[in-house]
């Protein structure tokens, strides 16, 4: 959950030790100060708009929707404590109660109409096709409210997981939100975060978290080989088959995720007759 990486093969440091020694319900609990992460992704913004695969990675440790996605697929309350469809056109939260800002202010129904209607409206949002369907945003009891969409859209949970809420008059720029993790500092590719302690959710083990982007498959490795990290995303397959970086054991986890080779028609693959040479000269099956 802290890592973001779910769906790629990633490595973990040492992990059995690590569950011994950081498992936040056991009776001797020792706390490593950061947990240190690299991933292969860069981030391109820490705007809650932005959403491309290496800024939603770091983002989901600072920023929560109204509801989530669980590992498993299955929608989940998040900052709404629960919800609800009332017909084909309405749906209706439960804000969580006792939720805090990064910067000590409460959540609030205006919180959710600000950061909405910024994800629908702002010409700057990259979420802008998701919240396009939000139609009307009303407030019916001190804690519930409801959002109207335009038609009918089953997909509307999934789509609004991915719509951050940040306070209102805030500006994106200013990194706060109300997940585990408040923003510290960043300082060239390396991102570091801390632990929120006024999280309404369980806290984080580690009392920071730096993670740090890979400018290549070199730094990667050099970080591997020197130890200066303790989890690693994306690996290689040509590195995965023959794994051996000491006090690293590697993980595959189960992915949604379909990769696909496509032609750019602009340029060089316009001429027809050179697509299909390309393609005859492909063996798909063994791809």
């Amino acid at each position: 959950a802290l890592l973001g990486v779910t769906g790629k093969l990633f490595f973990e440091a040492q992990f059995d030790r690590l569950v011994l020694l950081f498992n936040p319900f056991s009776g001797n609990t020792k706390e490593a100060s950061t947990l240190v992460i690299g991933l292969s992704e860069p981030l391109i913004s820490l705007s809650p708009l932005a959403n491309d695969t290496g800024s939603r990675a770091r983002l989901n440790h600072i920023y929560e929707a109204l509801v989530r996605v669980s590992p498993d697929l299955k929608i989940e309350p998040a900052l709404a404590v629960n919800f609800g469809s009332l017909d084909d056109l309405l749906w209706e939260f439960r804000l969580r109660p006792g939720v805090t800002f990064h910067n000590g202010n409460p959540l609030t129904f205006d919180d959710v109409v600000f950061s909405l209607e910024a994800a629908r409206d702002d010409q700057d949002s990259a979420v802008r096709d998701l919240a396009s369907s939000i139609t009307r945003i009303e407030k019916t009891d001190e804690n519930i409210f409801r959002i109207e969409t335009e038609k009918p859209d089953p997909l509307f949970l999934q789509k609004i997981s991915y719509l951050y809420i940040f306070p209102r008059d805030s500006k994106p720029e200013d990194f706060i939100g109300t997940g585990p993790y408040e923003y510290e500092k960043q300082e060239g590719k390396i991102l570091t975060l801390r632990r929120f302690e006024k999280y309404w959710g369980e806290l984080p083990v580690f009392p920071r978290a730096q993670i740090i982007a890979f400018a290549s498959r070199d730094e990667k490795e050099e970080a591997l080989r020197r130890g200066s990290v303790d989890i690693v995303g994306n690996v290689p397959p040509d590195q995965a088959r023959d794994f051996q970086f000491p006090y690293f054991e590697l993980k595959a986890l189960p992915s949604v995720e379909v990769n696909f080779l496509m032609f750019n028609f602009d340029k060089t693959f316009k001429n027809r007759s050179l697509r299909e040479a390309v393609s005859l000269a492909l063996n798909t099956e063994e791809l």
